[in-house]
């Protein structure tokens, strides 16, 4: 189930970037942030520091429609 503080995050980013930023999210997980998988082109069905990267970047709508995204966090370089 969903735990009462719990917020589902969707990562935009590719690369370095965007395992900084898991890793971020990851270190703290008394945060209760989850992490639904990452958003990224070129990488599809790839991961990121063990995060799912779930499509490009021309999915992002698509994803947000399917998908109960409390937080988008864009790290862009």
């Amino acid at each position: 189930g969903r735990g009462f503080n719990v917020r589902y995050v969707l990562i935009v980013a590719s690369g370095p970037l965007a395992e900084s930023v898991v890793a971020r999210i990851e270190a703290r997980p008394d945060a209760g942030i989850r992490i639904l998988g990452i958003v990224a082109d070129g990488a599809l069905g790839g991961q990121v520091g063990g995060v799912k990267v779930i499509g490009g970047y021309g999915d992002l709508s698509g994803v947000l429609a399917n998908e109960r995204v409390d937080q988008l966090i864009v790290a862009l370089s």
